[in-house]
Parts: C-alpha cells; structure tokens; sequence
C-alpha cells in the first residue's frame, strides 16, 4: 500500500469515527459530531472516496435529528390552497447533522447524485429539516439542471414545506422543460396566481400553447387561461 492510500484510509477511518461519536452516559440519544470542513485538496485528490465514505456513514442514520424529540411538522393541505393556507409548525431541525454531512458530500463530489436525490428527501420527509432540504434541492437543481425529477421534488418541499407558491411554480416549469409532464405548466400558472402574479400565470399559459397547441396538456391550458381571463 503507497503513502496515498495509506493517508486516505486513515483519514477516511478518522471521519467514520468522528462523524458516529457517542456519549457513553446517554448512548440512545445517538450524538453526532459535523463532518469537518475538508476541501478536495485537503484530501489528497481522494475527494470523491471520501465522500462515499460519509455517504456510507450518512445513510445508517439518513432520519436523525439532534432536536427536541416532537412530532414531524405535516403539511395536511390536499391541494395548492389548502398547503399554502396551512399553518405549519416549526420543523424539529435546522441545518442539523445530516445536512452538515450531506452538504459536506456534495461539496466534496458535486456530481455524486445520489446524496442529493436522496438525502434532500429525507431531509425534507424524514429528519424534517426544511432549510437543510431547500440548501440541498438548490445544489441539485445547480449541478442537474436538466434533470426534471430533481425540480419536481424540489417544487414538492418548495409548496408543502416552505410554502413558496412561486418558487414552486419556478421549478415545476424547469420540470416541464426538460421531460416532466404536460400538466406542470397549469399548475405553475395556478401557483403563480395563488403568490398574487397572475399576469405570469397568464404568459406562462399562453407561451405553453404557441408550442404544445394539441393535447390534454393544451386544453387544460385553455380551460385555466380562460378562469384567469374572468377574473380581470
């Protein structure tokens, strides 16, 4: 074994132990130390092994949360309405260890996808840390721009967590553009009305049928622009 990669499994060994630290007088509470700040050159090129090391390390507990042990914050709305007019309670976490450890990953491997498909998930469903989530999803949709299934998820936690009508609408049209499905574009216009921008939703509709004429996708397009034509 030379030097490097004799450096990089002790390194690795080190970040294992340090990141699962646990209190010997309250071993089921589970504490977790951050991951340090390592920048790729601090890890001697190694930098995607390191961060398949703290993935590794991440998913054993991919739901922990360090807060007060309470119930999830759920958003119960059944429609755009009805999530936007929910009164949330503050989520259990903020910006805790799996966040530090995911943004650590993806700051080491930005290409790796999985710690963002994932992990901004379970951040946002599991550990219930809506900021860590929103910081995670902004990475993906950064690095995967193309990738329509990451802004469709993003849009999800954007409207039911965050409840950010137009951000929301922002990502459900980024999804549409690249693959997602014909119906996006409506619901984007709705959440544009709904954040008090229904001029956008209008444009939005209009630009949607000079290039999508036919189709369910169109008269469903067709029937929205018209609601907002009424309400002038």
């Amino acid at each position: 074994m030379n030097m490097k990669s004799f450096v990089f499994f002790l390194v690795g060994g080190i970040l294992i132990v340090v990141t699962n630290s646990k209190e010997f007088y309250a071993p089921d509470l589970h504490p977790k130390l951050n991951p340090p700040k390592l920048t790729v050159h601090e890890t001697l090129g190694y930098h995607d092994l390191v961060a398949d090391s703290l993935w590794l390390r991440v998913i054993q507990d991919i739901d922990f949360c360090e807060g007060e042990r309470k119930e999830k914050a759920v958003n119960t709305g059944n429609n755009y309405l009805e999530a936007l007019a929910f009164k949330n309670i503050e989520s259990r976490c903020k910006m805790g260890w799996v966040y530090q450890m995911l943004d650590a990953i993806t700051n080491l491997a930005p290409k790796f996808k999985k710690p963002y498909t994932a992990g901004a998930v379970s951040l946002s469903v599991g550990v219930d840390d809506r900021e860590g989530a929103r910081l995670i999803f902004e990475k993906a949709i950064k690095q995967f721009p193309d990738d329509w299934t990451i802004a469709y998820a993003a849009s999800y936690h954007y409207l039911f967590e965050i409840q950010d009508a137009a951000r929301a609408a922002d990502l459900l049209l980024q999804a549409n553009r690249y693959g997602g499905p014909t119906w996006l574009p409506v619901l984007a216009s709705r959440l544009y009305s709904a954040s008090g921008r229904n001029e956008l939703g209008r444009s939005v509709l209009e630009e949607y049928l000079k290039t999508h004429p036919e189709g369910d996708g169109a008269e469903r397009a067709r029937k929205r622009l018209k609601e907002l034509n009424s309400e002038k």
